[in-house]
């Protein structure tokens, strides 16, 4: 919405029919500019953007993942000049069954400098702060440029990287530190691990493991001690 506008959110709950099970369903509607017609087709594919150099095209396309993950759906409306609604529809969830809370997190033992490679402050600020919380060392960096820097003078113990960056992509990082620190576990934060081409970067080496997005305190605790060196073990 270049000029200013709206936006406007309906939720709307349908219960369930003869062959159709309950959903809840989500529209987020502007009233903006509209989306072209000949560029509607492609907005949920990875990589596609119109915003040049500062967009990397992952956004709609992971949400579209996400959906389909949870057995949903995602479709767009966009007559031009008439703004734009997306419809989010979810199955509509089971009543939750009670269950025993979780062992509280404990502290680690044997620190380390884990460099957080993130260019969304919103992602990166979390991951810090939950680094920070089970008694390790953050590093932080927002480009491919900014994390080698931490290399050229007291190396990082691991390396937690994101996947889409506007520089160069996670992948490439990984490559790059591998070439001057081969031992270094790396992992890949991000919500496409359904990719079948890291399951082949981890077989190859370039990445040590790949850890989902959103963040899970328990699992990316278990990653890290599963990974530290073998030299900081003890």
């Amino acid at each position: 919405m270049p000029t200013g506008g709206a936006l406007h959110f309906l939720g709307t709950s349908h219960p369930a029919s003869i062959g159709t099970p309950a959903a809840v369903e989500l529209v987020i509607q502007d009233t903006g500019c509209g989306i072209p017609e000949d560029i509607r087709p492609h907005i949920f594919d990875p990589f596609f953007t119109t915003k040049g150099p500062l967009g990397t095209g992952m956004g709609l396309a992971i949400v579209y993942r996400i959906m389909e993950r949870l057995g949903g759906k995602i479709s767009v409306a966009s007559p031009p000049g008439r703004g734009t609604a997306f419809t989010l529809r979810f199955q509509a969830a089971d009543p939750p069954e009670a269950v025993p809370p979780p062992p509280p997190l404990i502290r680690t033992t044997t620190p380390l400098r884990i460099l957080v490679v993130e260019d969304n402050a919103h992602v990166r600020n979390p991951l810090v702060q939950i680094l920070g919380a089970i008694g390790h060392t953050p590093l932080e960096a927002t480009d491919a440029a900014s994390a080698l820097a931490h290399f050229a003078d007291v190396a990082p113990d691991l390396v937690i990287t994101d996947l889409a960056m506007p520089d160069i992509n996670g992948i490439d990082l990984a490559a790059a530190i591998r070439a001057t620190h081969p031992q270094t576990p790396i992992i890949l934060h991000t919500g496409w691990q359904d990719e079948p081409t890291l399951d082949a970067e981890v077989e190859r080496g370039t990445i040590t493991t790949v850890l989902e997005k959103p963040i899970d305190i328990r699992k990316l605790s278990a990653v890290i001690d599963r990974y530290r060196p073998t030299s900081l073990n003890r």
